[in-house]
């Protein structure tokens, strides 16, 4: 038992020394109440938030008056009244959202975020308060959810009754028969249970449907029924009813205590989630899992969740925390529970898991089972996984796979179905029962695997048809002879369904009321098909026989448990009369002895009244002893207010927040006090410690602006240096852009989220430019030779005489060395050439010694003159002269055709450019 630990010899620690009171804060002056009560109108939040505070503390004093409250706007007078827990009347929607944004305290938001109730108001409310306030944050996501599942249920209990109206109507048509009555009467009372969500419309269609059917309902005599009693599956309701009573949990009132703002990781919460994972992994592992060793695993279970609020109370979980252990609880409770009933239903894992990677199709239910068992096996990632998990997976991909392999074979049992449909209303109209039933079993064979929604027609010819032969049936053997055989078929199907054990026991019960009220009358009769539908319907109740047992073991357990923990509390009551109180001890044990009561649930209450009058006695005297004796926890706390009021001297935010920290685990660590006493402490306390966060906030901002001031210079600066790079002549504004680069490198701290966008368009503004400038200069280097090009051309095919030639090569600006003799090649310009073979020659060898690419048609002469190249033994070193004879001998080079000189043109300035680029 979790109490007995602590029976054992005990030592009753020394009271905390009072701590020496810092600096208190003088009462605010009259002449600061008007400050303050000035600065609440004031435009600056720092300053409305500072003057709200000491206005707080002035009304806790009692220094400001209701005529001082009626100088302030609406939302502030909202705000002060919250602080005390004294909400004003007729409040509007917008002003509760309003002081649940800008409450001056966390405590302030959270009660008037309580207030507000509107949808619009709380969506608002939410998307202000994520990322800003926890708090807020939290409750009203609470409070959407709670909105959310409400109107869920809402409109599902609207859909039942739609549907129920949609069943009256079609039974309102359908043909009389001896249930036609029994099945009015039944949607009738779920009528009566839904009628309040039914709108007017659906209201009159089902007093109309009503009146169709009362019309054609038949008269039944009345009748004795003197069948013979039912088995004891009716006792299933019942013992399904009581299987969901629980207890009533213990009224003691329960200490709340605050929760501190911040929570950082606890290395043994994280532990406990590690070997909770772990526990979980290796019962997954076993063979198979039974409903005792699932027991067993979820006491398992509540004592790591006993012992995470161990935890809690020494140090509270962070939010990520909280989520990844429910997380592991959720997933621990519902796969063990899930595979549990899996192997309940199907037998041992070693056996259906063969079968169904053998027979995917055949196995349908249990695919589905484990379908829903993956779901529920939340598997985190980087733990390691069950060996079951993959082969599970792999089983149901396996069944997925299949049906599109069924969907073909409902094609042919469409086609197969409709036929025998057709034959079997043929036997309807020739009076022949025998075939007509032998073919409607054959229909039935044939929609066994269909689903109604997918195919509406065939169902609905299949039960015209079905309605058909049982009025041939009632004609030739009258009615309850085949229904009776219909109920023990029921049965019989119902033996090998999955089912939790309520619905089982309730399917067993309500068949065995009809094949009462189809005996009515007739009880000599069928004597035979009574034993064969109650042998069936014994044998279904077997399942259910063994889950009420082990209910009632729980409950019986259970019982055990809060006896043995009654005694036990008792005993402990005993044993701090003789060897003293420890004040927090006695807080654990409580709380403890508390949250284990409610875990022993559920019970029997006719025998818990007695136990739950004893516990409460014991617990009630040893609360009242503690709340005698916690003067100690008050001096301790006080200490704490007084260390935390010292804090607000402090020059240093960071130091100061940080302390308050720390002070906020030394007030959990402190004790409880009753609730007033604890809510009116720590009210002081946390005034304090948001008057210190939000100094600490605002030397935040500040930080945040030099940074964003840094920013706004950085983006003024590179703006500057694209804009230089946008210039015509970049080499004019080097050194502009040389001391924009300066300013860049003297700029102080850059926002981490900005910093590398902002390095990265620097360092690329410095690449383009130098490129910029790179490019400029080898094209004014360049020019005297595009200016040669041109005179090459011009002196070919433009000039009327070698003289005119000449002179334009006078006239030529700079002539570059290697070309000084060029002008002597003109006579070889002027004579007829026979083809142009040698200057496409030359062009392919100066694409060779620049590396540049080669068109497709002349690939193999290039390939020819790099053979050469090799056996002539001339290297792969090409410099910069060998370039440039080679440009001039192209130059020098006759040709025939003007089109053809300015391709191999095009194609000698690419190679000539692709050398100086890779250079």
């Amino acid at each position: 038992m979790v109490l007995s630990k602590f029976f054992g010899k005990k030592t009753t620690p020394a009271k905390p020394a009072s701590t020496t009171p810092g600096r208190r804060r003088v009462d605010p002056p009259a002449a600061g109440m008007e400050q303050w009560l000035g600065q609440v109108q004031a435009s600056d939040p720092k300053q409305r938030k500072e003057a709200m505070v000491e206005l707080a503390r002035a009304m806790d004093t009692g220094q400001l008056t209701m005529e001082h409250r009626q100088q302030m706007p609406a939302a502030e007078q909202l705000a002060l009244s919250l602080h005390v827990e004294s909400p004003l009347s007729d409040v509007s929607e917008a002003l509760w959202v309003e002081v649940a944004c800008y409450g001056f305290s966390a405590r302030v938001r959270i009660a008037a975020a309580e207030n507000v109730t509107g949808i619009e108001a709380l969506e608002q409310l939410l998307k202000h308060a994520k990322g800003r306030d926890k708090a807020v944050y939290r409750l009203v996501k609470t409070q959407l959810e709670e909105h959310k599942q409400a109107h869920q249920a809402l409109q599902a209990r609207e859909d039942h009754t739609r549907r129920l109206v949609e069943q009256l109507e079609r039974h309102a048509k359908a043909p009389v028969d001896p249930l036609y009555s029994g099945k009015l009467r039944a949607l009738q009372e779920q009528w009566s249970q839904n009628s309040p969500y039914a709108d007017d419309a659906l209201t009159g269609r089902w007093q109309q449907a009503i009146l169709d059917a009362e019309a054609r309902r038949p008269v039944v005599p009345d009748t004795v029924d003197h069948e013979a009693p039912a088995p004891e599956t009716d006792q299933a309701l019942q013992e399904a009813a009581d299987a969901r009573e629980t207890d009533d949990d213990i009224e003691a009132d329960v200490d709340i205590q605050p929760e501190s703002e911040q929570a950082v990781h606890d290395p043994v919460r994280t532990q406990l989630i590690q070997h909770l994972w772990q526990d979980l992994k290796d019962r997954l592992d076993q063979s198979d899992i039974d409903p005792t060793q699932v027991r067993e695993a979820m006491l398992y279970l509540t004592e790591q969740q006993h012992h995470w609020r161990q935890t809690e109370q020494l140090q509270p979980a962070n939010r990520e925390e909280e989520r990844a252990f429910h997380q592991l609880c959720t997933t621990y409770e519902t796969s063990l529970n899930t595979l549990a009933r899996l192997i309940d239903r199907h037998g041992p894992l070693g056996q259906w898991l063969p079968a169904i990677e053998a027979d995917p199709a055949g196995h349908d239910a249990l695919a589905h089972g484990l379908d829903e068992w993956l779901h529920s096996l939340d598997w985190p990632q980087g733990e390691p996984e069950p060996e079951i998990k993959p082969r599970v997976e792999r089983a149901v991909q396996m069944h997925h796979d299949q049906l599109a392999e069924h969907r073909k074979q409902g094609i042919q049992a469409v086609r197969q179905a409709r036929g025998l449909i057709q034959r079997c209303q043929g036997a309807v109209n020739d009076g022949h029962l025998k075939r007509a039933s032998g073919l409607l079993q054959g229909v039935r064979d044939a929609v066994v695997n269909l689903k109604p929604e997918e195919h509406h027609g065939l169902f609905r010819q299949f039960e015209e048809t079905e309605q058909a032969v049982e009025k041939l049936r009632d004609w030739q053997s009258f009615a309850v002879l085949p229904k009776k055989e219909a109920l023990i078929e029921r049965m019989r199907h119902l033996l090998g369904q999955s089912l939790p054990p309520e619905d089982r026991a309730r399917q067993i019960r309500e068949m065995q009321d009809e094949w009462r009220m189809l005996s009515r009358g007739l009880q000599s009769q069928h004597q035979e098909l009574w034993e064969a539908f109650h042998d069936l319907a014994q044998k279904a109740y077997e399942p259910c026989k063994v889950f009420f047992e082990e209910q009632g073991k729980l409950r019986t357990l259970n019982l055990h448990q809060r006896q043995a923990l009654a005694e036990q509390l008792g005993q402990y009551e005993q044993l701090i009369k003789s060897k003293g109180l420890d004040l927090k001890e006695l807080d654990r044990v409580l709380t403890l002895a508390r949250n284990d009561w409610r875990r022993f649930s559920p019970v029997d209450r006719a025998a818990n009244k007695s136990v739950q009058a004893e516990f409460n006695a014991v617990f009630q005297r040893l609360r009242d002893r503690l709340q005698d004796e916690q003067q100690v926890f008050r001096e301790a706390k006080l200490a704490i207010i007084e260390q935390a009021r010292a804090l607000l001297d402090e020059p240093d935010s960071r130091q100061a927040t940080d302390t308050a920290k720390q002070l906020q685990r030394d007030w959990q660590q402190a004790g409880h006090l009753a609730r007033r006493d604890e809510q009116a402490l720590w009210k002081s306390f946390r005034a304090i410690c948001d008057e210190l966060f939000a100094r600490r906030e605002a030397a935040a901002d500040a930080f945040k602006a030099d940074l964003n001031a840094h920013k706004a210079q950085a983006d003024a600066i590179l703006a500057g240096m694209e804009a230089l790079l946008a210039e015509h002549d970049p080499l004019a504004a080097k050194e502009r852009f040389d001391d924009l680069k300066r300013q860049y490198s003297d700029l102080g701290t850059l926002p981490k989220a900005d910093y590398k966008k902002l390095q990265d368009r620097f360092e690329r503004f410095n690449q383009d430019f130098q490129s910029r400038r790179k490019d400029i200069k080898a094209q004014q280097q360049d020019q005297h030779w595009q200016a040669l090009f041109n005179w090459n051309r011009h002196a070919r095919f433009e000039c009327d005489s070698a003289d005119a030639a000449q002179l334009q090569w006078q006239a030529l600006d700079k002539i570059p060395a290697p070309a000084s003799k060029l002008v002597s090649s003109l006579p070889q310009w002027q004579a007829p050439v026979p083809e142009d073979e040698p200057l496409r020659r030359k062009t392919v060898e100066l694409e060779i010694l620049a590396r540049s690419d080669t068109p497709e048609d002349d690939k193999t002469l290039r390939m020819a003159l790099q053979v050469q190249r090799l056996t002539d033994g001339l290297g792969q070193q090409v410099s910069q002269s060998d370039v440039d004879q080679a440009v001039v001998a192209w130059l020098a080079t006759p040709a025939r055709d003007k089109a053809q000189f300015d391709a191999l043109l095009a194609r000698m300035k690419q190679a000539r450019r692709d050398w100086m680029m890779s250079v």
